[in-house]
């Protein structure tokens, strides 16, 4: 049985899809010589989301397509936020435009590393 409170109504509250930015950790899977050699890496993705849980799925899907996996990921919020905070690089920016022209998510250049 539901009971229901006079007036009281449901509300179905959607989060606003928006460009977010997060700095992940890479790996290979396998021995693809994406990192040239390298331990591992680190970039900036940018995807359109709502929250850190759909940035961090569509992040670790587009990663896997391309044979990387994220170790890490740090500092994950709407680039609104960021690029209100930080002055960014033109690269950032282009993509962060592109994202949200296409809806498709995009990678910064990557830092390579050795341990």
């Amino acid at each position: 049985m539901v009971k229901r409170t006079k007036g009281a109504r449901i509300m179905n509250i959607k989060k606003k899809k928006e460009v977010w930015i997060g700095l992940v950790g890479i790996t290979e899977q396998g021995n693809m010589n994406l990192l040239e050699g390298a331990e591992g890496a680190f970039a900036n993705v940018l995807t359109i989301a709502s929250d850190f849980d759909e940035f961090k799925d569509h992040a670790v899907e587009f990663l896997n397509t391309m044979g990387l996996v994220i170790t890490e990921i740090e500092d994950v919020e709407s680039f609104t936020n960021r690029q209100s905070k930080n002055i960014l690089d033109q690269e950032v920016i282009e993509k962060a435009e592109r994202v949200a022209r296409t809806g498709k998510t995009e990678i910064t250049t990557l830092h390579l590393y050795d341990s």
